[in-house]
C-alpha cells in the first residue's frame, strides 16, 4: 500500500499540481517558458490517471515503456500530449446578415432664418391730434393721413416686428404701424425719456401693401417722431 502511494507521489505529479494551479488560478508566479512565445500552452496527460503536467514542450512526455517488476515484465504507459492556445484562434467570418428594413422618414427640418431688413422714418406730431407720418424718408413736415401718405412695400410677403420709436418730448406719446390704412399690434407708448420699444407684438405685411405710421400726443406740444423695425422675410 505505501509503495502504491509512493509511486503516485512523483515528482512529477506534484509539479503538475503546482504548475496547473499557477497557470488557471493566476497565482503570482509564472513557470519560465510556460506559455511558449506563440502563446500555446504544453502538458503531458498520464495515460492512467489524466493527470496533466505543465511543461515547456511535449518532448517532455514520458514514453511507455516496458520494466521488470518481481520476475515479470509490466508495461507502463507513457503520457499523451495535448497543447492549447492562451487565446482562441479566430474563427472564420460568419455569413453576411439579412439586410434591415428601411427607417421610418425623418421630421421635415425648420426654415432657416430670414434675412432682416431694417426700416427707418421719421415725421412731425403738431398737436394732441393723431397725425400720419411717411414710413421712411426724410420728411419732417405733417402728413394728414391721406391716402397717398406713406409707402408701399415690396412685391413680397414679409412680417412686421420690433419696432423702436425716439421722440423729443416726454411720456404717453402712441405710436401704432398702420397697414391698409388700419391700426395694427405694433404700437408702443413712449416712456418719461420719450422713448418705447414693442419687442412683443408681429405683423403679417402681404405683398404690395400700404403702410405708414400714427402718432397721438395727448400733451399737446408739437413732437419730432423717428421710428425704426424690422421686417422678415
Amino acid at each position: 500500500m505505501r509503495d502504491a502511494i509512493r509511486q503516485r507521489l512523483t515528482y512529477g505529479n506534484v509539479m503538475a499540481t503546482v504548475a496547473v494551479f499557477l497557470a488557471f488560478g493566476g497565482g503570482a508566479y509564472a513557470l519560465s517558458g510556460v506559455p511558449d512565445s506563440r502563446g500555446v500552452f504544453h502538458g503531458c496527460a498520464d495515460s492512467r490517471t489524466g493527470a496533466l503536467r505543465v511543461v515547456r514542450g511535449t518532448t517532455s512526455c514520458r514514453r511507455a515503456r516496458t520494466v521488470r517488476r518481481g520476475g515479470r515484465l509490466v508495461r507502463i504507459p507513457g503520457e499523451s500530449a495535448i497543447t492549447w492556445n492562451q487565446r482562441g484562434v479566430s474563427g472564420t467570418a460568419g455569413l453576411q446578415g439579412l439586410q434591415g428594413m428601411p427607417g421610418q422618414p425623418g421630421q421635415p427640418g425648420q426654415n432657416g432664418s430670414s434675412a432682416a431688413s431694417a426700416m427707418f422714418g421719421r415725421f412731425h406730431v403738431t398737436g394732441s391730434t393723431t397725425d400720419c407720418g411717411l414710413v421712411s424718408g426724410t420728411t419732417t413736415s405733417d402728413d394728414t393721413c391721406t391716402p397717398s401718405s406713406g409707402q408701399f412695400t415690396p412685391a413680397a410677403a414679409m412680417t412686421g416686428r420690433d419696432m423702436s420709436v425716439h421722440t423729443d418730448g416726454g411720456a404717453g406719446a402712441v405710436v401704432t404701424l398702420q397697414l391698409n390704412d388700419t391700426d395694427t399690434a405694433l404700437t408702443c407708448t413712449t416712456d418719461a425719456n420719450g422713448r418705447c420699444h414693442d419687442t412683443t407684438h408681429t405683423v403679417a405685411i402681404p405683398a404690395d401693401s400700404h403702410l405708414r405710421f400714427s402718432a397721438s400726443n395727448p400733451s399737446g406740444v408739437g413732437l419730432n417722431v423717428q421710428v425704426a423695425w424690422r421686417g422678415t422675410g
